[in-house]
Parts: structure tokens; C-alpha cells; sequence
């Protein structure tokens, strides 16, 4: 009788869990089901379809960078083995799930790190999962999902103290922090920012943390080689996948330099970065702010990410790089602290504020719910171009795929050997799977119009162009096939 107890009550405990994946899941399948047989997602038609498809051949990855932390692309290819080709069908259902798996690791780090209880955390990972800036993660950030699970895993493993963890599981600190740094750099980031803190709070109160960082150091060095790899030795391209401007090391960002990252005046980007604030803080930050305590988890988290985020203000020529992600992120530290809100609200505890949280919960619902369906409007052209309208988009309309393709197999059968093919970067996943081996494909700079990118590009040899017809610009070219809103174009002089 008491092991069929025990029993039952395991059982009891492994329904929340559930619930949140399916909730997370179901999410996340909306704008899958919406838009027939082709994934959402900018990056997953663009990098994520591309990538898959010609791996192991990594010139993909070098394209974009990903070659440094390749663990995702490598776990979704063995998985894509599975799929008998339907790679289209594996890519819809690979986010879903995944999404699915992140909203159950954030709700298994609230249990552990704030010792939270089972409704309070419950109802801080429905918040997690609901609002806006999550799910912009999960419409095509399939790397950096992976990254912020195994992040979540460990912190809750540990209970959110890596001096300790590093002492009683030292093998599994060792492990999930290699596989974060493997993942996703922004989550390496936020792994030593948090390990810092800790280290340093170590220091202060005159412990030892020597076991903690000769643990962690395997991490610390693969992230040091990754480091080292960007801001020195950028990957040399595929001669025939390339970009038509070299991509600079990440280091400072000037973000007055004009788009497609940054804005050509002051004023213009500080609308820019406010406006993404808007949709990413309003719904959590109250409960956030009020949920608020010292902690050595997510303070330092906080922190930094106000740092990464805002630091454009005071220096808008001198910016941490990649603004836009660390505003992303920063809800999650705050969501953590909503769950203290509903704690200290008494929400679960006091029967006339069950209501309240009930409310909330289902103003979140019915906003999450549209977004994913194209129903409400959020993000651009409203804010940052990084926040998409609703997650039923994708790099291309669905409806284009087809005439996309069939454009690519017009200039394989016509075009000659080793000429130059200038596509625009929403264009470049299909470019580079569907294009003949020999043929050289360059990926125009995005918000650049085929003129823009053609100016002072030095051209040698035929070239020809894939491009939408109404973003041709001044570019001197002549009209050889249509398909629909695609045109193939011989170029015929330098703009």
C-alpha cells in the first residue's frame, strides 16, 4: 500500500510537467498547422532547411556563423535521418516539440532555484511560454532553444548554485555546461554570467571554488577556442555560397551605421529599441518587479541583460552587439520573478485573488493564442524588424516556395557553367540546395533592393540574378523568365 502511494503521488507530480509541454506544444503547432506543408520561421527556411540538407558539408553553417556551436545542427540532422526525406514535415514538428521541452525546463528551474511550489511555478511557465518574446525564440531560434533548455536543466539539477553543484555533481555540471557552450553563444553568455557572479560571491565570503572551476573549465576553454574563432578568425566562405559583403568580427557595434541591425540617426533607433521594450516587458514586468529578491541566479542575469539590451542609449557607437537578443532574453529572469508575484500575491492561497491570476493568465492566453494565429498583430512594422508581425510567417510567403524553386531549376537548365547568381537573403536556404554545384551563389544584404546591393559590387563574368520584381530598384539588368512574383534576371552592367 504505501509503494502504491508513493506511486500515485509520482504520478500526481509528473502531471504538471506534462501539462506545461503540451500546453507548450500545442502553442507553438498553431502556425504550423496554418501554413500547410512549409515551416515558419525566417532562419528555418533561410539556415535551419539549407543546413540539413547539405550536411555534412558545412558551408551553410559558415555562412552564418553556426559553425562554432554546431551541436543543434548535428542533433537535428541525426533526427532528420528518421524523417525519410520529409524534411519540410520533420522541421514542423522538431519546433513544437522543442518548444515544448524548453517550457518544461523552465518550470523544473523555478521549482528548484526559487524553491517555488507547484502552482506558483505552473503559472510562472505559463507565463514564460505565452508571452510574446518566447515564442518569437521558438518561431526559428532552434539553436538557441537548445542552449537555454540544457540551461535550465542544469541550474535546476543544481538547484541553482554551481559552487555547491560542482561538489556533488560535478560530472553533470561538466557535461550540460560543455553542451551549453556547444550550442548557443548568447546562452554561454548568460552560463558565465551567472558563474561569475557566483564565483566571485565565493570569493567574498572566503570559500574555496577551485572544484567549481576546474569543473567548469572544459566549458570555459571550448567557449575561449568559439571566442577566439569569431573575433579573430572569421570562417572562410564556400566560394560557391557566399555573401556580397564580408561579415566583420563581432566585436563593438557602431548601431548608427544604418540597418539592417542598427538606424541612421539617434532618435530612429531609441523608437526602435523602445518599441521591441514595449512588446517584450509589458507582460511580465509587474509581476517581475513585484516578485523581486536578492537571489545569485537571476540578479546577475537582470543585470546583465539590462546592460546588453539599454546600453545603446548611453553609447549608441559603442554597443554590446546584438541588442535585440539580450532584450529577448531578458524576460526570462523576470518571468522567474512573476512566480514570486503570484506568491506574494497570495493568488493560489487567498480565494478572492484565484480570480485575479485566472485573468491574467487568460489575457496572456488570448494574446499568445492570436499571435501564433495571425489574428493579433504584434512586432513589425510596429517595432524592431527581429519581432515578426505573428509567427504564421516565414522568409518567404508559402505561397512563393513554388515559384522560387521553379526559377532556380530555370537557371540550372539554362544559365551557363560557372556564372555568378546573386539571390536575396530570404532566398538563399533554397539557393543553396536547389542551385547547381558549379554555379556562384552571392547572398544580397538584407533591406537592400538588387540596385543598393549591385552598387560598387565588382562583377566579373555572367551573372544573373533570382529576385521578387518589385525589388529590383535601379539595377541594369534585362528580364529572361517570371514566375509569378519572381523574376530571373540577366545583370548587364555594374549599378
Amino acid at each position: 500500500m504505501p509503494h502504491f502511494l508513493r506511486l500515485l503521488e509520482s504520478t500526481r507530480i509528473r502531471r504538471i510537467p506534462a501539462f506545461v509541454f503540451s500546453i507548450g506544444l500545442l502553442l507553438r503547432a498553431l502556425p504550423e498547422f496554418l501554413t500547410g506543408p512549409y515551416p515558419v520561421g525566417y532562419d528555418v527556411l533561410v539556415g535551419y532547411l539549407p543546413s540539413l540538407q547539405r550536411f555534412p558539408d558545412v558551408a551553410v553553417l559558415r555562412l552564418f556563423g553556426w559553425i562554432w556551436a554546431p551541436l543543434g545542427l548535428c542533433l537535428m540532422w541525426v533526427l532528420s535521418l528518421f524523417s525519410f526525406g520529409h524534411i519540410y514535415l520533420f522541421l514542423k514538428i522538431f519546433g513544437p516539440l522543442l518548444y515544448g521541452c524548453l517550457a518544461v525546463s523552465f518550470y523544473l528551474l523555478v521549482r528548484a532555484a526559487l524553491h517555488l511550489g507547484r502552482r506558483e511555478s505552473l503559472a510562472a511557465s505559463l507565463v514564460f511560454l505565452m508571452q510574446p518574446a518566447t515564442l518569437r525564440i521558438g518561431w526559428d531560434q532552434f539553436r538557441e532553444e537548445l542552449g537555454l533548455f540544457f540551461f535550465f536543466i542544469l541550474l535546476a539539477q543544481i538547484g541553482g548554485d554551481f559552487v555547491e553543484g560542482s561538489r556533488k555533481k560535478p560530472w553533470l555540471v561538466l557535461g550540460l555546461a560543455l553542451l551549453i557552450v556547444l550550442s548557443h553563444e548568447l546562452v554561454s553568455v548568460l552560463l558565465f554570467v551567472v558563474l561569475s557572479w557566483q564565483i566571485a560571491s565565493s570569493l567574498l565570503a572566503r570559500q574555496n571554488v577551485t572544484r567549481t572551476l576546474s569543473v567548469i573549465l572544459p566549458a570555459m576553454s571550448v567557449f575561449a577556442a568559439q571566442i577566439c574563432g569569431e573575433l579573430v578568425d572569421l570562417p572562410a566562405f564556400s566560394n560557391n555560397l557566399k555573401p556580397m559583403v564580408g561579415l566583420t568580427p563581432v566585436r563593438i557595434t557602431n548601431y548608427l551605421a544604418g540597418p539592417p541591425f542598427g538606424a541612421n540617426d539617434y532618435s530612429s533607433l531609441v523608437l526602435a529599441m523602445i518599441s521591441l521594450a514595449f512588446y517584450v516587458l509589458v507582460p511580465v514586468l509587474p509581476l517581475g518587479v513585484l516578485g523581486y529578491f536578492r537571489e545569485k541566479v537571476f540578479l546577475p542575469l537582470v543585470i546583465w541583460l539590462l546592460i546588453g539590451s539599454f546600453d545603446i542609449v548611453g553609447l549608441p557607437r559603442f554597443g554590446i552587439p546584438y541588442f535585440w537578443w539580450w532584450l529577448l532574453l531578458l524576460p526570462i529572469p523576470l518571468t522567474a520573478y512573476a512566480g514570486r508575484g503570484f506568491q506574494r500575491l497570495k493568488v493560489f492561497s487567498v480565494p478572492n485573488r484565484f480570480g485575479l491570476g485566472i485573468v491574467l493568465l487568460a489575457l496572456l492566453a488570448v494574446v499568445s493564442v492570436g499571435y501564433c494565429t495571425s489574428t493579433i498583430h504584434l512586432g513589425y512594422p510596429n517595432a524592431y524588424a527581429y519581432m515578426p508581425s505573428s509567427l504564421v510567417e516565414s522568409a518567404v510567403k508559402s505561397s512563393d516556395i513554388s515559384s522560387i524553386e521553379l526559377a532556380l531549376s530555370w537557371c540550372n537548365r539554362n544559365i551557363p557553367p560557372n556564372s555568378l547568381l546573386i539571390v536575396p537573403e530570404n532566398f538563399e536556404g533554397f539557393a543553396a540546395t536547389d542551385s547547381r554545384p558549379d554555379l556562384l551563389v552571392r547572398v544580397a544584404p538584407p533591406t537592400l533592393d538588387l540596385g543598393e546591393a549591385l552598387n560598387g559590387y565588382p562583377i566579373s563574368g555572367l551573372t544573373f540574378a533570382v529576385y521578387y520584381s518589385n525589388e529590383l530598384g535601379i539595377a541594369p539588368v534585362s528580364l529572361l523568365a517570371s514566375f509569378s512574383d519572381i523574376g530571373v534576371y540577366n545583370v548587364t552592367a555594374i549599378a
